[in-house]
């Protein structure tokens, strides 16, 4: 089991792949706290009192991992670190456009060297 991140170390990764003024939803980590002090709007939903409040959740990106994982083990059994972004881009697409009829020629359109 891999060891917890410090806050330290997850603000600091906050700060360097963040734009100040973001909003933040994330889970009762408590490594999260202080991020209002650095300039986010900062919402978290702690899943030990309750799952949505007051329109916020983390139900979505927690369904958007949950497929990636899956997608991961089932497609390609294991991941190069080098190239997790273009994995991750991937799925991005994929979710994202999950309930467009025509993808393919989405992915033709957009390939196509004008």
């Amino acid at each position: 089991m891999s060891k917890p991140m410090g806050n330290n170390v997850l603000l600091s990764l906050l700060k360097a792949t963040t734009l100040k003024g973001s909003t933040l939803v994330t889970d009762g980590n408590m490594g999260y706290r202080g991020a209002k002090d650095m300039g986010y709007e900062h919402f978290y939903v702690d899943h030990a009192l309750f799952y949505s409040k007051d329109g916020i959740n983390n139900n979505t990106i927690e369904s958007f991992w949950s497929t990636l994982k899956r997608g991961i083990y089932g497609i390609y059994y294991s991941i190069y670190p080098k190239y997790l972004q273009n994995y991750v881009n991937k799925f991005c697409f994929r979710y994202n456009n999950r309930k467009n009829k025509n993808v393919f020629d989405l992915v033709l359109r957009q390939s196509v060297i004008v």
